[in-house]
């Protein structure tokens, strides 16, 4: 069953990289190779997401392609990210080390930005408020959703299926999204009301940061809506030879990556 939706886009920090810049530029997906913020470039271990982004900074939508010349040029663009900023390999490189200032631009979940909130010391409001989010304002971009399954073989089916039915409840799931920033997929949530809206741990723990809202207010682009799964780009199984194909330039990026 769909449990959290996301978008894949850039993580930032906004008192070195600020809203109007990232906003601004023909095509932001390139931050990641701008020599200034050499050394404090942040992407994940996941070859998908982070080949995805290569292959959407070159108009590439095909986030399944198998052909020779769009896989080139991932391999061209991310051997040109070593020489020119550095890269660190990091799963906690948007939620923890881009709070922490080990990283200024990084590859970005929208929920692990969202819930960046509990690593920004000193957990206050403007503390946070240096950190951002930038996903393409049409939407076009990388899309996705979190599954909770359960096991052929599991051995309390039925326990199973109520911890489910408990997660997909309206108000667990959203108390959840509080918490752990990833949005569930739930209709009756307002999407246009989410930067506006508390949430249960913010709103009554006073050992969680501010802000109380399920997204930051300067974080628009971390909401997901339902039309984006109609043009946004997802990531599907590839044949195992293109997998491989994958996997060769994927080896040969993080051989050259320090972490």
């Amino acid at each position: 069953m769909p449990y959290t939706i996301y978008t894949t886009g850039i993580g930032y920090r906004r008192d070195q990289i600020p809203d109007e810049q990232i906003h601004g530029m023909d095509n932001p997906w390139s931050i990641l190779w701008d020599p200034t913020y050499k050394g404090k470039v942040g992407v994940y271990p996941s070859y998908r997401d982070v080949m995805a982004i290569v292959l959407m900074k070159n108009g590439i939508t095909d986030l399944n392609t198998g052909n020779d010349a769009d896989l080139e040029k991932v391999r061209t663009d991310l051997l040109a990210m070593i020489d020119a900023v550095d890269p660190r390999i990091a799963y906690d490189a948007s939620y923890n080390k881009l709070q922490n200032d080990k990283f200024s631009v990084t590859t970005a979940w929208s929920g692990d930005v969202v819930a960046g909130w509990e690593y920004a010391a000193p957990y206050t409001e403007t503390a946070y408020k240096g950190f951002g989010y930038w996903f393409p304002a049409d939407r076009k971009g990388p899309i996705d959703n979190d599954l909770i399954a359960i096991p052929k073989n599991a051995e309390h089916p039925r326990l199973a299926h109520e911890f489910i039915n408990f997660w997909l409840t309206f108000r667990h799931a959203m108390d959840n999204f509080s918490w752990n920033g990833y949005q569930p997929p739930q209709t009756k949530a307002d999407v246009n009301a989410l930067t506006k809206t508390q949430g249960l741990y913010n709103k009554q723990s006073s050992s969680w940061a501010a802000p109380a809202e399920y997204v930051a207010p300067w974080m628009p682009d971390a909401v997901v809506r339902e039309s984006d799964f109609a043009i946004g780009y997802r990531e599907g199984p590839l044949s195992a030879d293109v997998d491989d194909h994958w996997h060769e330039i994927w080896s040969e990026f993080t051989a050259g990556v320090g972490s």
